[in-house]
This record gives C-alpha cells, sequence and structure tokens, in this order.
C-alpha cells in the first residue's frame, strides 16, 4: 500500500512538470512573476519616485520615519518647517512692524490722501519777485497759517488746502482782505518748490524752526507730530498781531474783525510765578483770543500777539507733557500757559469765527468753517459744503491767470525794493 501510494504521488508530480515544461506561460503570469520579484528581492530605496507604497511624498510629514528619520533633515528645511515658523527668519516672509520710539500713531486717515484730480496753478516769473500784497512794513498785523507735512507732495492736501487759505484772505472777492497781508509759517523740511507757491500768490513765507515733542503715551496723531513748532510764532515780533488760521479753517468772509475783537488784556500780576516776574512789564500786557470749546480755546483759530517773554514762558510751560493732555499736542499747552485760572486768561471770539459745518444748518452764522473741506466724499450730496473747496480751487486757478491778478502783482513790484531790504535784515 505505502509503494502504490508513494507511485501515485510520483507519477503526478513528473505530470504537473511536465506540462509546466512544455506549455508556454501566458503574458499575465510573466507580470504576475516581474511583480512577484519585485516585491520579493528589490529593496524599497530603489522603488519609482511616484510610489506612494514605498516613498511618501514629502507633504506627508507623518511617515518620513520609515525612509528618512526627521533627525536627518536640516532645521531649516523650508519644506517641513517653512521659515514663518523659525523665529529668527520670521522677518523675511513676515518684517515684524516696528513700533514707533516717539509714541506717534503712523495711522494715515482718507483726509490725508493726495488730492490727485486737482491742478497746480501756474503764475507768471515776476511774481515770484514781487512783495507780499498789502504788505506796508513791520509793525503790523497778519492772517498766518503753517504747513508743516513731512514728505508731501505737490498734491499733498494741506499743501493745496494753504494754498486755497492764501487766496481766499488776499484775493477772493467773498473773504478777502485789503489791509493786511498773509503769512505762511512753513517747516525747514518743506520744498523750495512748494514755498515758492505761496510766495508767487502774495503770502510771506516764514520758517519755522522744529519743536521736537514726545507724547507721554502712544497714540497721538503722527500727522501733528511738529505742530509744537506752531508756538515759535509768537517769537516773530514784526508782527503785532497775528490771526492765525488751521489748514483746515477756512474764511467764508472778511475775518478781519477777529483782530479788534480779540482786546488787549493785562495779567493777573499777583499770579504771576517767579519766572515771568523779570519780565512783568513786558509780558503783562498781552492777546491772547479764539473760538471756544469744552475743553478751553481751540487752537484751530488765534489772535494772539507776538512776544518775547511770553514766548519763553510757553516754551517753558511746553517741556514738561505731565502737565497738559498730549493728544492734544499744542493746544493743551496754550491751556496752560493761558489757563482761565492763572495770570493770563484768554478771551473768546464768537463761535461764527470758528464753526462745523453744521453751523449753518442749525440758522446760525458762520465766518471761518473748521473742516477738512478736500474730504467730503462721505458726505451728503446736498450737504451746502459739499463741493465747496472744488469751486472754489477752480476760481482761484482762473483768477490766477486774469489780468486783474497780474495787474495787482505788477503793483506789488514797486515796493519789491523795500521788501528786499526787509529780506536781507532777516536773514542777517
Amino acid at each position: 500500500m505505502p509503494t502504490r501510494r508513494f507511485l501515485y504521488i510520483f507519477a503526478t508530480v513528473f505530470t504537473v512538470s511536465l506540462l509546466l515544461l512544455f506549455i508556454p506561460q501566458t503574458q499575465h503570469h510573466q507580470q504576475f512573476r516581474g511583480k512577484l520579484h519585485d516585491i520579493i528581492f528589490k529593496p524599497k530605496v530603489e522603488e519609482s519616485e511616484h510610489s506612494f507604497v514605498f516613498k511618501p511624498k514629502y507633504e506627508d510629514p507623518e511617515h518620513n520615519f520609515i525612509f528618512k528619520p526627521k533627525v536627518e533633515e536640516p532645521e531649516s528645511n523650508v519644506i517641513f518647517e517653512p521659515k514663518v515658523q523659525e523665529a529668527e527668519d520670521n522677518f523675511v516672509v513676515e518684517p515684524k512692524v516696528e513700533e514707533p520710539e516717539d509714541n506717534f500713531d503712523r495711522l494715515k486717515l482718507y483726509f490725508q490722501d493726495d488730492l490727485v484730480d486737482y491742478t497746480l496753478p501756474t503764475f507768471d516769473d515776476f511774481t515770484h519777485r514781487a512783495a507780499p500784497h498789502n504788505y506796508i512794513g513791520d509793525g503790523h498785523e497778519t492772517f498766518a497759517t503753517f504747513f508743516a507735512s513731512r514728505d508731501s507732495s505737490m498734491l499733498d492736501p494741506y499743501f493745496l488746502a494753504a494754498q486755497q487759505i492764501v487766496y481766499r484772505v488776499l484775493w477772493d472777492p467773498k473773504s478777502k482782505t485789503d489791509r493786511h497781508t498773509m503769512t505762511v509759517f512753513v517747516a525747514p523740511f518743506i520744498s523750495q518748490e512748494q514755498r515758492q507757491y505761496f510766495t508767487a500768490a502774495g503770502a510771506i513765507v516764514r520758517e519755522l524752526p522744529l519743536r521736537p515733542f514726545t507724547p507721554e503715551h502712544a497714540g497721538a496723531a503722527g500727522r501733528l507730530k511738529d505742530m509744537f513748532s506752531k508756538l515759535e510764532m509768537w517769537n516773530h515780533t514784526e508782527f503785532s498781531k497775528i490771526l492765525y488760521l488751521d489748514s483746515d479753517a477756512f474764511p467764508l468772509a472778511n475775518v478781519g474783525s477777529a483782530f479788534e475783537l480779540a482786546e488787549e488784556q493785562d495779567c493777573k500780576r499777583d499770579l504771576l510765578p517767579d519766572e515771568d516776574l523779570p519780565k512783568e512789564d513786558e509780558i503783562c500786557r498781552y492777546t491772547f483770543a479764539g473760538g471756544q470749546d469744552a475743553s478751553g480755546v481751540n487752537a484751530g483759530v488765534l489772535v494772539f500777539n507776538p512776544n518775547e517773554a511770553m514766548y519763553e514762558r510757553i516754551v517753558r510751560m511746553s517741556l514738561d507733557g505731565s502737565k497738559f493732555d498730549n493728544g492734544l499736542m499744542e493746544q493743551s499747552a496754550l491751556h496752560l500757559a493761558y489757563d482761565e485760572e492763572g495770570p493770563f486768561p484768554p478771551s473768546y471770539l464768537p463761535h461764527a469765527y470758528n464753526g462745523a459745518p453744521d453751523t449753518v444748518d442749525n440758522g446760525e452764522p458762520l465766518y471761518i468753517v473748521h473742516s477738512k473741506l478736500w474730504a467730503t466724499q462721505y458726505n451728503a450730496e446736498d450737504a451746502w459744503f459739499k463741493h465747496i473747496f472744488n469751486e472754489t480751487w477752480n476760481e482761484m486757478l482762473s483768477f490766477y491767470q486774469s489780468s486783474e491778478f497780474k495787474a495787482a502783482r505788477l503793483a506789488d513790484v514797486t515796493i519789491a525794493d523795500g521788501w528786499k531790504n526787509v529780506l536781507h535784515d532777516l536773514r542777517d
């Protein structure tokens, strides 16, 4: 029985062997054998880069430890650890925003955008050589404004606004004065080209030295950075009085009457601090008036008399920022110098000399509108002031090309020799 079973097994194996030997292998059989061979004998590291089974893609770092442990990767590998996650290289992708060291907020607001749709006026060459319009010598009253936009273009809104104020004060039939000069105080960094636009239109240009100020706390508006330089106007004693207008305070009528409304006062001598006593006689006759708001005098429109002793007092008091609201800048320093309870209380101008546009809506008179009239895109279309800046600008452009303007500036040339002597003395 064992012999018969053995013979049966032997015969079966022999028959299968003959079949495998003489019958050709099919294509599927060959492919299968090839795959089986690859799986068994071919090393995994030699697999095609497209094989997701044996060589995971680099985007799948979870499986790197099978074929290429993470410890072998360089620390700065941008594929596995993007630079935005590396503290040392963070500035490459996301630069750190440097906090201003002077506590000023550098945020630029919509009303600071250049007025790209506006055209600048053109002037004949001789207008730059003419004397200021209405100039009759030193010792007289003057209107004034202050232009101090840093890195400003020729279409900077405050540059255009200062030009329009010059036009409104000197030339606009609705608001001009026939007996006062117009002075534009400028910061040292204002270009000569910008200054010439003011002088060509008949204004005096005076440079004010910078008076640096660092707020006690962060958040003060960056556009007001140089406003403490306005205090230098008190040192310009060639003027008997100054009616100062912010760059967004536009006369709607002749407001020369404000000089008379701002009466001269005598100080409260018994309240003078020791620092002011040596110059008591010089400092005690003073003028300081403006529109009243919740905190005191609003510095957007002021009438004051330049005085060296008062200049020293104001500068001295402005140096201690802990004593006034830094957010209101020089206005708060002036509140301190001209405190209602102190030796130099202010006087107040009627609201009509410094009012918002809604003053008219309330049926009240308004002679100086204090508003950024060039930025009315968010106001209602039927607002009375909606297009007033643009309309006045176009009137100004036309007037500066008129024979009337040229004749007036030619008349100013006749006093140019005397004016040049004044400039020479100022330079000395």
